[in-house]
């Protein structure tokens, strides 16, 4: 009988199969090691890629920046036969009216002694260019006008009148062939009241001077005539320019003009406003070119409250500053450059400036290597040429991450405006919340993932949005016809590269690779030192003129859109792919250092100050202490004023006045024991009334000795006047009227006519500038701790009666401040 018992068997083995075995698990270790090696690998190849390109963008950046601040060396001037541009010569005549002579308001001494010592170095030109072999014709012309426009500056009609106001101008000319034809070149050498202008406008009348010595003495016969055109009233709202265009005989032969203006203290000129086609031609002949047509989209929003001579020339024809030790070296070279080559283009080479044509190009320079100009014609064909969702949606939200930040400095910290101090620190103040809103989605989409390494199919389909992104926006800015287009074209046509070489390398059939390197260095190569360039060009030139905004502007969101978009033209965009070119893990912690980057940023500029040091307590209070030897002591509070009181009270520089924090202290007492206390401005009149056309003629006459800048303002329903073409602003209407008189010096009276409706007693305020104040300044510098403050050069001798009151307020000021004084008067008449 069998065994019932189960039996349990073992398979059978032999030698070779167990070494068959071992290799097979060997070989699954081997193979299991090697997938590991390889994820290792690739998420380290990853990484370093990453950093490669940072840092390949990081040097092409830093050399953009380089080259924006790169200078000619000064030359200096070898003998008065030299033919080239000397920055030394310039520097002498920026010396002398900005130190020697000061202020040049118009209406002082000063203004006076400046168109003295412009006539005597035209002379001494005019001498030099006697011995040139073609010797041009040489006229030296001082036109005094009177006149009237409306300036409308800031939404306010400004009514202007003008007197005395002072030209001088130099005709070069090769005769009746060429007379018909003029360039003219134009600088202003009045400064506003509170600035010695060394760059505005000395700098470009050494400009044109120096242009003037070379052109007069080069041997070639003119094909144009040029107008050296020194005005002598721009800051008063562009008075003299007016007086030119409006009434000097020459003025019917320019074709063509180079304003020259000018702030700050470094960098270069640039080329921001052009409507002249062979002014645009005759810059490419520019050694050191430097000029953007996107400028001039920012100017024409108006959010920069800046306004030249240009606006004279267009419309009828067609201060941050300091002293001038301070001007960059190197600056007035590159000015002057550029200037001369231009000029030397129409006056000796181009012969067709008889039929003007009006510019319409897109025109830009490539690192100051070359200028680039095409007519916009010519740029819609190359930029549909060249032709996001995802993008346009990090775009909206590093705006609004930048906005948030601002909101939160201002409304929650109470510290607006704290990024002022340097150009630059609104990069830092807003860069990190900009960063967080543009990768808010991409950073979510990447948490949300299953790849845990790279993944290369979302870092291209970015890679070509962004692409798709810059050729639609390109299609929109080509038809709106912006200069900012050919940035757009710049960001296509170098992602556009990008694509071919990815589609090169990878034939988009291999979707799991990620995009090469060569693809980012291509679209990288020609974008990021220009744009990083024009970036720093922008922020050094936005900035500081935001303080000219105005208080009741958003300033602190204006800056904060505008970084937001700066760092997206500057490619932040490629973060978004990058993002998906690293590990989950490194994204994850990326965007964490990005968190912690902007809360550091937030809380730093939460309690930093704008300017050097705060020592202000925050309270807006001010108290005058006066102490005169045998009459006791006496003090007065400031009493802020409302923006009507202000306007009123510095009449002479609306609607510049809307800018103005206004106390007003109460001196009366401390006046009396002063024996040089101004006597106000008078004004006398006679009255009619025609009780059949209700209305009423005043004769007005102003009566201001010792005064600059006297206004006149009433309400009342005008129905004409005797101002410009007999125009009146806000014409029928009962509306606050202003009314600018400004004469040359010496001048002290002015009178107008004008129809008001209805016969109803109308009060008319008169306030004027002490004129002495700008008198008395001195180059002697400030005792103490004030002496190397750069923007305490200058201060007042204290020997006219407000000065004498206000030197005390201003000696009780942080030393971080600067103090000039002005004083207004306003007096009141019942006519």
């Amino acid at each position: 009988m069998a065994n019932s018992d189960t039996v349990r068997q073992r398979p059978r083995t032999n030698r070779g199969d167990r070494d068959a075995d071992k290799v097979g698990n060997a070989l699954f270790t081997a193979t299991t090691a090697a997938v590991a090696s390889k994820k290792a690998w690739a998420a380290a190849s990853t990484s370093s890629s990453v950093l490669a390109i940072v840092c390949i963008w990081l040097c092409l950046a830093a050399f953009g920046i380089h080259r924006l601040g790169s200078l000619p060396s000064a030359r200096p001037l070898a003998s008065t036969a030299d033919l080239h541009f000397s920055e030394a010569a310039a520097r002498e005549t920026i010396r002398d009216l900005a130190s020697d002579i000061g202020l040049r308001i118009v209406g002082t001494q000063q203004e006076d002694r400046s168109k003295q010592l412009l006539l005597n170095r035209i002379d001494a030109i005019q001498r030099m260019a006697a011995a040139s072999p073609f010797k041009p014709a040489f006229d030296v012309m001082v036109q005094l006008a009177q006149g009237s426009h409306q300036f409308d500056f800031m939404g306010e009609p400004v009514m202007k009148v003008y007197k005395n106001t002072t030209n001088v101008i130099v005709h070069l000319s090769c005769g009746p062939e060429c007379d018909q034809n003029a360039l003219l070149l134009n600088a202003h050498y009045d400064t506003t009241l509170c600035t010695p202008g060394a760059t505005d406008d000395a700098a470009g009348i050494a400009v044109m001077l120096e242009v003037l010595r070379v052109v007069s003495q080069t041997p070639k016969r003119l094909t144009n005539s040029l107008i050296f055109l020194f005005n002598g009233a721009e800051e008063t709202l562009q008075d003299a320019t007016h007086a030119f265009v409006t009434q000097h005989p020459l003025a019917r032969n320019v074709r063509a003009v180079i304003n020259l203006e000018a702030m700050g203290l470094y960098g270069k000129e640039i080329l921001f406003q052009a409507t002249s086609d062979v002014l645009v031609k005759a810059y490419s002949k520019a050694p050191h070119p430097h000029a953007t047509a996107v400028a001039n989209d920012l100017f024409a929003t108006g959010i920069i409250l800046s306004d030249t001579d240009f606006r004279m020339f267009a419309k009828y024809g067609g201060s941050l500053d300091s002293t001038w030790q301070n001007i960059q070296a190197g600056a007035v070279q590159h000015f002057g450059d550029n200037v001369l080559a231009m000029v030397e283009f129409v006056a000796f080479e181009e012969t067709d400036l008889s039929v003007p044509k009006r510019a319409d190009f897109l025109f830009y320079d490539y690192l100051g290597y070359v200028f680039v100009y095409y007519p916009r014609e010519t740029a819609t064909i190359y930029h549909v040429a060249i032709s996001a969702g995802k993008v346009l949606r990090g775009l909206v939200m590093s705006i609004v991450g930048s906005v948030l930040a601002a909101l939160t400095i201002v409304h929650l910290f109470h510290n607006p405006m704290s990024w002022f101090t340097k150009e630059w620190f609104p990069l830092a103040a807003f860069g990190g919340p900009i960063l967080l809103g543009m990768l808010m989605f991409p950073l979510r989409e990447r948490a949300s993932s299953r790849m845990q390494l790279a993944d290369p199919v979302a870092e291209r389909r970015a890679f070509v949005g962004i692409a798709v992104f810059w050729s639609l926006f390109l299609l929109l800015t080509t038809a709106a016809r912006l200069g900012l287009s050919l940035i757009a074209a710049f960001h296509a046509a170098s992602l556009l590269a990008g694509l071919v070489a990815d589609m090169a390398l990878t034939g988009f059939s291999k979707p799991m690779r990620p995009v090469p390197v060569l693809a980012y260095l291509l679209s990288m190569l020609a974008v990021a030192p220009y744009c990083a360039s024009a970036a720093a060009s922008v922020m050094l030139l936005f900035v500081p003129l935001t303080g000219r905004i105005g208080v009741d502007a958003p300033v602190d969101i204006i800056v904060s859109i505008v970084t937001a978009i700066v760092v997206f033209l500057v490619q932040g965009y490629l973060a978004v792919p990058l993002v998906h070119r690293v590990s989950k893990q490194s994204a994850k912690a990326f965007g964490r250092v990005v968190v912690l980057a902007s809360i550091a940023a937030l809380l730093s500029f939460a309690v930093m100050h704008p300017y050097d040091q705060n020592a202000t307590s925050g309270d807006r209070h001010v108290t005058l202490e006066w102490t005169l030897h045998g009459h006791g002591s006496s003090r007065s509070s400031a009493l802020q004023r409302s923006q009507h009181e202000t306007d009123r009270d510095w009449g002479s520089i609306f609607p510049i006045s809307h800018f103005i924090a206004n106390y007003a202290i109460n001196v009366t007492e401390q006046s009396q024991y002063i024996p040089k206390a101004a006597r106000p401005p008078t004004l006398t009149w006679t009255s009619s009334y025609d009780p059949v056309a209700d209305e009423r003629t005043i004769d007005l006459v102003g009566y201001f000795p010792g005064y600059v800048w006297p206004v006149l303002s009433f309400y009342g329903h005008v129905r004409s006047w005797l101002v410009a073409d007999g125009s009146v602003a806000r014409a029928g209407d009962s509306y606050h009227h202003t009314i600018r008189f400004v004469s040359g010096y010496p001048c002290n009276t002015w009178n107008m006519t004008l129809v008001l409706v209805g016969n109803e007693t109308v009060p008319f305020e008169v306030s004027g500038i002490e004129a002495d104040s700008f008198h008395e300044m001195t180059a002697e510098m400030h005792d103490g701790p004030r002496a190397d403050h750069p923007g305490m050069a200058y201060r007042w001798k204290g020997r006219w009666a407000s000065a004498s009151i206000l030197s005390r307020l201003e000696a009780a000021m942080p030393d971080w401040t600067t103090g000039l004084y002005m004083a207004s008067v306003v007096s009141v008449y019942h006519i």
